[in-house]
């Protein structure tokens, strides 16, 4: 018999998964230094070999999806836990470079396939019960990445690294699946109906790429990782800083993230998130371009000046792109056509019938708060708001064509497609 779990307590629950993914994941990055010591490779090379991890993330957000339709979040999620943790496990082990390269691999792969799984449930989460955890889910990853990088620098030189990495992953894979099973009445059910499955060609073939959005938020989520490598194999090697103290730059840098994402809501009184985006990208990269150039040019006798700049640079550049990432969000959100935003609705399954209309009444109510926030009391925007409302309220005709038994594609007609091209340009 399925236990019934009210929204609240599945809310905890998901934030709870948030935060021991952000645990998990995180936990090995302040001990770079040890791990590159036990594969006997040079900074270049381990950087390089690190970076394949991208290879399996990208795997990830190509199938991850079509798995998850296929065979339901259940099943899928608890796959997803045990490749993840299986793959630290080993990549901390291992003193061969090509085993490293396969499970770094792995290791990426499961880190997609755990983030699509959360966030997938925390948008059907949001679906039956109007409760977003998708915002507050990643400030827990974020403080669960906080509190394992702390840890972590603890641990440096008091208890071994596979020691840690391995007691770490048991405990994390036993509470997160058994989360997963308390959970499992309210998980995506696997799709049944061969009419709304789709091909591994599909996969490849009905998508398209929103460069500048995408490269941005591509830059913004690298940078995270990629100071913490080098965050903590500079200070230990450039400036021999002890194995512990070289932890804290990204210890600093998770922290300021943390403080510029729960600033941001007052920030947003005085101005728009796009021109907090732009001032905290100068912010972040003259602050840490300027503090790491200073630090590197000091004498060595002057070290602990380094390291102080050091650990500067890393605050102002987790302070800076602390929200640019949601800002790559938010244009997404506003520059992709509605019809763009319901086609999970138009083409896969019969359960988002009524997506694209929902997606464009979504779409024009944003439209309307952007104008009537922004314009105040210019007559042109006045108009424009008041047309937006108009085609709002006309809207709901779309929903009475959608709603009616046509085949999987649900094509709208000629006249809604028009109206709703013109309204993502006026959006």
């Amino acid at each position: 018999m399925s236990i019934v779990i009210d929204h609240s307590k599945e809310k905890k629950l998901l934030h709870t998964l948030f935060l021991c993914f952000g645990v998990g994941i995180m936990a090995w990055l302040p001990r770079f230094p040890e791990v590159k010591a036990n594969l006997q490779l040079e900074n270049g090379a381990f950087g390089s070999l690190v970076s394949t991890g991208g290879i399996g993330a990208f795997l990830g957000l190509l199938t991850v999806g079509h798995i998850l339709h296929k065979f339901g979040a259940f099943r899928v999620t608890i796959a997803s836990i045990l490749l993840l943790f299986i793959s630290l496990t080993f990549l901390v082990q291992v003193r061969s470079s090509f085993l490293f390269l396969l499970f770094n691999i792995s290791f990426g792969l499961g880190i997609t396939a755990v983030h699509v799984c959360l966030n997938s449930h925390g948008f059907h989460l949001l679906e039956r019960g109007k409760v977003n955890v998708i915002t507050t889910g990643a400030g827990y990853w974020s403080a669960g990445s906080l509190a394992t990088s702390i840890l972590s620098g603890l641990l440096v030189g008091r208890v071994a690294l596979t020691t840690h990495i391995t007691i770490l992953s048991v405990v994390l894979t036993v509470i997160m699946i058994s989360i997963v099973i308390r959970l499992k009445s309210v998980l995506l059910e696997p799709n049944t109906s061969s009419e709304h499955d789709y091909t591994i060609k599909d996969i490849f073939t009905s998508f398209e790429i929103d460069w500048p959005v995408s490269l941005g938020m591509a830059c913004v989520i690298y940078l995270e990782f990629a100071l913490g490598d080098w965050g903590t194999i500079f200070p230990k090697e450039r400036l021999d800083i002890s194995a512990g103290l070289s932890t804290a730059p990204f210890i600093i840098f998770t922290a300021a993230m943390i403080v510029g994402r729960l600033l941001i809501s007052r920030l947003l009184a005085k101005a728009p998130i796009q021109v907090w985006a732009k001032r905290g990208v100068l912010f972040a990269g003259i602050g840490f371009g300027g503090c790491i150039i200073l630090a590197t040019h000091l004498p060595a006798e002057l070290k602990w000046w380094s390291y102080s700049l050091f650990i500067l640079g890393y605050a102002a550049a987790g302070l800076g792109s602390s929200f640019v990432a949601p800002s790559f969000f938010f244009s997404s959100k506003s520059s992709l056509e509605v019809t763009e935003c319901g086609g999970c609705g138009s083409i896969w399954c019969d359960k988002y019938r009524s997506h694209l209309c929902r997606e464009m009444d979504s779409c024009l109510d944003h439209s309307v708060h952007r104008i009537h926030r922004t314009c105040h009391d210019d007559s042109n925007c006045d108009v424009a708001g008041n047309f937006l409302l108009r085609q709002l309220s006309q809207s709901r005709e779309c929903e009475k064509e959608l709603a009616q038994p046509e085949p999987s594609v649900l094509p709208a007609s000629a006249a809604c497609t028009s109206k709703i091209r013109y309204l993502s340009i006026a959006s």
